[in-house]
This record gives C-alpha cells, sequence and structure tokens, in this order.
C-alpha cells in the first residue's frame, strides 16, 4: 500500500487490536500521571493525548519507522490534521 510516496503494509486485524490496545494501557497510564499533578489535567487535554498516541500507535502498525523525514512529516502531519479536525468539531459543536 503506498500514501503520499511512502511505502506502508497493510495491517492485519489483530495488529489494528494490538495497536488500540498499546495506545488504551499508555493513554490510562498518562492520564493518571497527568491526574497527579497539582493542576490535574481536563478532558479536552486528556482526548488531545488519545488522539496524539492513537496516531502513532497507528503509525507503527503501518510500518512507518521515523528513521527518514518524509516519514516523520506523515506522523507530525497526520497527528495536526487530526488534532485541528477534534477542535474544529469541539468549536463547531460547544461553541
Amino acid at each position: 500500500m503506498k500514501l503520499l510516496g511512502l511505502q506502508l503494509r497493510k495491517p492485519s486485524s489483530q495488529t489494528l487490536t494490538l495497536s488500540a490496545a498499546i495506545t488504551t494501557l499508555i493513554w490510562m497510564f498518562l492520564v493518571g500521571m497527568l491526574d497527579n499533578l497539582p493542576g490535574g489535567t481536563d478532558a479536552i487535554t486528556a482526548a488531545e493525548a488519545l488522539i496524539a498516541i492513537f496516531w502513532g500507535t497507528l503509525c507503527s502498525a503501518l510500518g512507518v519507522q521515523f528513521r527518514q523525514p518524509r516519514e516523520l512529516a506523515f506522523f507530525a502531519g497526520g497527528c495536526a490534521l487530526l488534532l485541528a479536525c477534534f477542535h474544529a468539531v469541539l468549536f463547531l459543536y460547544a461553541g
């Protein structure tokens, strides 16, 4: 599978399930650690962290190895796009 000039491997169902499980565990640990800080965390920050962690584990499942600048740009651009969509939805529905 080729996307934007990058050769990506097609993930299996097992790989996607493992990616989602790893995302959940990392996110639970991160939110637990952030809640122990004096200011705590809010739901928007926790959701942003979940999106970024999910995109990172999904890129890993697709075979992006972050060794080349093009792969790093793919990761950063995709993460920025997902976070921008998240904030656009928040702006439209929450006001």
